[in-house]
């Protein structure tokens, strides 16, 4: 696991830089093995932070409020032995709890700056690799 916090502090002036930063990062991960299967399970945590964006006023950049969010992330996973040593299939989860939020301001136009946040949903894949030797 893994904890940062950050404060920037821009030179006198409209301090837009350093209010886009979020101040607290957190991390938080587990990853397990047993004979050919593998799990992993991730949390991560960032901070609310501001978004420059023109969503009040099309003409003028203002700073508007992004919430705080966190990811669950997890994987799934199997390698064979024997006589398919080599071949290895997973399942991954990215926002495995689908907690729909935004990272930075959603958009609401393409003429309009600053706007090109989706919501970030779940996303499954699933992997099938082989290794030569």
């Amino acid at each position: 696991g893994n904890y940062s916090y950050q404060y920037l502090h821009d030179t006198p002036g409209d301090q837009i830089l350093s209010q886009q930063s979020p101040r607290h990062k957190a991390n938080m991960g587990l990853l397990a093995k047993q004979g050919g299967a593998t799990g992993s399970l991730s949390v991560n945590w960032v901070d609310k932070t501001k978004w420059q964006s023109t969503i009040y006023q099309p003409s003028v950049f203002t700073l508007v409020p992004v919430s705080a969010y966190f990811l669950v992330n997890a994987h799934a996973g199997y390698a064979f032995s024997g006589n398919w040593q080599g071949l290895e299939i997973g399942v991954t989860a990215f926002n495995l709890l689908n907690h729909a939020h935004y990272e930075v301001v959603p958009l609401l136009s393409a003429t309009q700056l600053g706007q090109a946040g989706e919501i970030i949903r779940s996303r499954w894949t699933g992997t099938v690799s082989y290794k030569f030797k």
